[in-house]
């Protein structure tokens, strides 16, 4: 059982600019929607009612084009004339997780954690100033897996009547996993280690891009902190 009270955020910060991976980076609210513009026609229909209602091009379930910016919008530079791309407020926060689908990674800890948020957001939606955002989980990957775990997710949203959150899972083009990373809000990892030797390359990835990670503890990870933290914690379930 995991106690969401307990779990703490993971937040990269390299002891130098060499170890940042060039190619992972902070992505342009312009690529974030040029992603969702591609993404959108992939997206479980079911989706429709649970995203904000969007009008392409000018807008996605997560950004606005605001297509003739003031000046004091505008920054001073050879882009001044491009068009400018906000979040929206309303937007789902974007949880990413990317798996294999294999034993290695027990996925129904992910599935539970969603479960207690769906509870958790019902109890606080009268209270507007400790509301919670609705939540979009979306997971990456291919394996044997899947289709369980999937199934799994579609039963819980229907018996437990979920309002609040949504798990679908993407399989991205390579050039767009690393702007899916850079457009999200919380990365997961469920990735274990029986040797606790191995490296999680999906949570280099999350780091890359600046995106903070919640990650399962193992003796690995505790090594990865002293040498390339100041400071976080991680979790035991």
């Amino acid at each position: 059982m995991i106690d969401l009270h307990h779990i703490s955020t993971l937040v990269y910060h390299p002891k130098s600019m060499t170890y940042v991976l060039s190619f992972y980076t902070m992505f342009h609210l312009t690529h974030n929607y040029q992603l969702f513009l591609r993404l959108s026609p992939s997206l479980d229909p079911k989706l429709v009612s649970f995203l904000p209602s969007s009008s392409p091009p000018s807008s996605t379930p997560f950004t606005n084009l605001i297509n003739h910016p003031s000046p004091a919008q505008t920054p001073s530079s050879i882009y001044a004339s491009a068009p400018l791309h906000t979040l929206r407020p309303e937007r789902p926060a974007i949880l990413v997780s990317s798996t294999s689908w294999t034993a290695d990674e027990d996925f129904s800890i992910l599935l539970e954690a969603l479960s207690k948020y769906e509870k958790e957001a019902r109890l606080l939606a009268k209270n507007v100033a400790h509301r919670l955002p609705k939540v979009l989980c979306i997971v990456t990957g291919k394996g044997p897996l899947r289709e369980y775990y999937m199934g799994e997710v579609l039963e819980m949203e229907e018996r437990e009547g979920w309002e609040y959150v949504r798990c679908r899972s993407l399989w991205l083009e390579p050039e767009d996993y690393p702007l899916l990373l850079g457009a999200a809000d919380l990365g997961v990892s469920l990735h274990s280690s029986s040797s606790a030797l191995d490296l999680p390359m999906k949570i280099v990835d999350m780091f890359g891009c600046g995106l903070p990670v919640l990650a399962l503890d193992f003796k690995w990870c505790a090594t990865f902190q002293r040498k390339c933290f100041r400071s976080f914690n991680l979790v035991s379930v």
